[in-house]
């Protein structure tokens, strides 16, 4: 996932599971704490790209003394399933 100052590189393919509510599509990820809906398939990948970039930068990069637990343990689980790659 290529954002504005860096990639997103996944150590393995990250898989979007999607399904149809109503007229939504969606993406849960209970592992990451992820829920991502849209009307349309590029509207869901657009709200998975948002949600992992907000994760990355907010919960990622953060110092560990100034996340709780859980977003620690989500962190870990961040740091685990990707890396960060700066654009040049």
């Amino acid at each position: 996932m290529e954002f504005d100052d860096f990639v997103l590189v996944f150590n393995t393919p990250y898989k979007i599971n999607v399904r149809r509510e109503n007229e939504y599509f969606i993406h849960e990820d209970p592992q990451l704490d992820m829920t991502c809906w849209g009307k349309t398939l590029e509207e869901l990948f657009d709200s998975v790209f948002e949600e992992f970039h907000f994760l990355w930068k907010d919960i990622a990069l953060e110092e560990d003394e100034k996340l709780d637990e859980s977003a620690q343990k989500l962190k870990q689980i961040l740091l685990i399933i990707a890396k960060e790659e700066k654009i040049k």
